[in-house]
């Protein structure tokens, strides 16, 4: 095979540069019994390596490797390629040891194979870390939504309690209609206004004599003593003491200095005009509560937790305040979304504003809120539009949490 070649392109040594002109004549030239080595010459050839030989002389190291390159890419096993590269470097009189220099190359694209498949494989998992990312991000979002239908669904069971009540007034409108068919008279003259007697010290004579007496010091007959009690400074015998102590200066046992002085007429040394001026948070939490879009609200919610390194506080005794709602409230770190958010301000000081779109008795009473922020709460209410005037402050030591000044919330 390699006589054959040889003696080619000793008659003409730029037939390597004609590709089909060589594979014609060697396709004519060479015998049977040689066929199979001259089919990884010719399959060679068609892949140039013919002319990376013929223009390589000056730097046969270089030409030897992209013939290698050329000839590994086309799937020849190695001992092919070997046979390859040693025939055109003897017919070509490169009588360096080829199979040596071989051997290098095959080492070198082994090596570059090698970084190829690290490179894939760190490519592999950068995406699926991305994947993760875009995962837990999901998973948020989720727990957001979650989070958010259980405020709808508190929402919607506060309306259905409203309608409840509603529905209940109207029905003893109904059975007092039923059983006083006088009230129900349709004469268009209004009766006449007894002004003579409104004018008198027991009131008019429609006036029952109890309401007459609510002008007295002690309340009216039909009073219970624990009502009439509330006037007094300790409050009526039902109250528990801890709630009566909330009349006095010092303030239930459970609750920190800072708070109980909350009762004094000036209120806590940070309770001044400008308090807000440090908490550059408070107009930006208040606007997201406005935000009326759900996916928007999500993403606004995402960011404003990591610009302010918010953490997540919960109520850890739920459960208990709802069979006893004078046990004291526990407050615990988590690691998901919870019905508070603690930003750092200094030290171990946090400040501490509502996880909620929806304000209620539960979060009130159960989950301490009202005992964290003051605010226009009224029971068996439900309100939507929520605003916080003033972040209560929170003091973390270890993994305990102590409410050191309450906060101010506006409810409408």
């Amino acid at each position: 095979m390699e006589e054959i070649l040889m003696a080619l392109i000793k008659d003409d040594k730029n037939i390597l540069l004609r590709r089909d002109e060589l594979i014609g004549k060697l396709d004519e030239k060479v015998p049977a019994n040689l066929r199979r080595d001259y089919s990884a010459i010719r399959k060679a050839l068609e892949l140039n390596v013919g002319e990376i030989f013929a223009v390589g002389n000056s730097d046969r190291d270089s030409a030897r490797y992209k013939a290698l390159k050329v000839l590994a890419s086309s799937g020849l096993n190695e001992q092919r390629i070997d046979f390859v590269i040693k025939t055109f470097s003897r017919v070509l009189g490169w009588n360096e040891n080829s199979t040596a220099q071989t051997n290098s190359l095959i080492e070198r694209v082994e090596n570059l194979e090698s970084t190829l498949a690290n490179v894939r494989a760190e490519n592999a998992n950068l995406k699926s870390q991305m994947l993760i990312e875009r995962v837990e991000n999901l998973e948020r979002t989720l727990a957001n939504v979650h989070a958010e239908n259980a405020n709808l669904k508190s929402q919607i069971d506060a309306l259905n309690k409203r309608l409840q009540a509603l529905e209940n007034r109207l029905h003893s409108c109904e059975q007092f209609l039923t059983t006083n068919p006088a009230s129900t008279s349709t004469t268009t003259s209004a009766p006449p206004v007894q002004t003579t007697t409104t004018s008198t010290s027991n009131g008019p004579s429609w006036m029952s004599n109890d309401v007459q007496n609510n002008s007295t010091s002690s309340g009216p007959s039909w009073m219970s003593n624990d009502v009439q009690e509330n006037s007094t400074s300790s409050g009526p015998s039902w109250m528990s003491n801890d709630v009566q102590e909330n009349s006095t200066s010092s303030g239930p046992s459970w609750m920190s200095n800072d708070v109980q002085n909350n009762s004094t007429s000036n209120g806590p040394s940070w309770m001044k005009d400008d308090a807000n001026k440090n908490f550059e948070f408070l107009d930006e939490y208040n606007a997201l509560l406005k935000i009326a879009g759900v996916l928007h609200r999500i993403k606004k919610l995402d960011e404003f937790i990591k610009k302010f390194s918010v953490k997540f506080i919960s109520c850890e005794d739920v459960a208990e305040r709802m069979t006893e709602p004078t046990t004291p409230p526990i407050f615990k770190y988590t690691y998901y979304m919870s019905e508070y958010f603690a930003i750092p301000i200094s030290g171990n000081q946090y400040a501490i504003l509502p996880n909620v779109y929806v304000y209620n008795d539960n979060l009130h009473n159960e989950r301490a809120m009202g005992e964290v922020f003051y605010s226009n709460f009224v029971s068996g209410y439900s309100y939507e539009n929520i605003s916080v005037k003033r972040p209560a402050i929170f003091e973390c030591k270890g993994d305990a949490w102590t409410l050191k000044a309450k906060g101010e919330l506006n409810l409408s």
